[in-house]
């Protein structure tokens, strides 16, 4: 981690967190600890929060707690790990300071949009890739199908509800189709896994034009914006203005990719004025909303 002392981890809900390729290794060397920033909702709290998860940093009267932290941190050569900053974006450029102030500090963060401040490194994290949908009447070589990291995903969390589901030629069709049409979103597949205990992957992928209703299943220990596909996405969208939800929308019209000059057709109008598109897809980009696919015309 020398040459990028802020290394961001982004992708789109439900990627980088729970994609089992984007795992670190486990460290070894020194490190303050890990703070998530999850629900916290204003930036200012940033750098408190953050300073008590080291355990022996206290609120001192007076003093601003992002100067406690960086006389704390300062000489020491350290990790810090930030989950969720997408929640206190704006607190992007004390995070700089921080960097700034600590010569010896490296910060890995997750975030669902990109922070565009100095020493960053960014690290997209892309869905996992997905099996292609097989011919009717194709058999599907079982064991091939069985190490596509989406299909290995659905079939590790159904096995931790029902050790005995196997992939078999009767329902190998249906955990394909299921990978397929929830994008390789980890996430999105967990819940999927967790209708096992009562429903087949026939049945699930039969349901999945209903997908919010039907991806509810998930862990107690989940947080909330993580128990349910519907507040997943919300999560996601309540992070953005009102003209960028706005341009979101109205992209849902294309079934898929699309030009600058055809995004503009469908979103301009009010609050939208057409001088703003651009800026305006950009930060959905940056939002992870958007994906730009290398090699088609802009």
């Amino acid at each position: 981690m020398q040459a990028g002392r802020r290394i961001t981890w982004f992708g789109l809900w439900g990627v980088q967190g729970e994609n089992p390729r984007a795992r670190p290794k486990p460290l070894t060397g020194p490190c303050p600890g890990q703070a998530s920033l999850a629900g916290m909702g204003r930036a200012g709290r940033c750098a408190r929060h953050g300073g008590r998860r080291q355990g022996r940093l206290r609120d001192l009267p007076g003093l601003d707690p992002l100067d406690t932290l960086s006389d704390h941190l300062q000489d020491r050569a350290a990790l810090l790990l930030l989950d969720n900053f997408e929640q206190v974006v704006a607190a992007a450029p004390h995070l700089a300071a921080l960097l700034a102030a600590c010569a010896r500090l490296t910060c890995l963060v997750t975030s669902r949009i990109a922070l565009r401040v100095p020493w960053e490194h960014h690290f997209p994290v892309p869905p996992l890739p997905v099996p292609r949908l097989p011919e009717p009447g194709e058999v599907l070589d079982l064991q091939t199908l069985a190490g596509i990291p989406a299909v290995a995903l659905f079939l590790e969390r159904a096995r931790a509800l029902v050790p005995a589901f196997a992939l078999a030629p009767e329902n190998a069709a249906a955990v394909a189709e299921i990978c397929v049409r929830l994008d390789g979103v980890p996430l999105a597949i967990e819940l999927a896994a967790a209708r096992i205990p009562i429903l087949s992957p026939q049945q699930i992928a039969a349901r999945l034009g209903d997908r919010f209703r039907l991806l509810t299943g998930s862990s107690r220990s989940w947080p909330e914006r993580h128990r349910t596909l519907q507040a997943v996405i919300d999560w996601s969208y309540n992070l953005l203005s009102e003209e960028e939800r706005a341009v979101l929308r109205r992209l849902g019209v294309f079934a898929g990719a699309f030009t600058l000059e055809a995004a503009a057709q469908v979103a301009v109008g009010p609050p939208v004025r057409e001088d703003r598109i651009l800026d305006l897809v950009a930060v959905l980009v940056d939002h992870s909303l958007l994906v730009v696919e290398p090699g088609r015309p802009a």
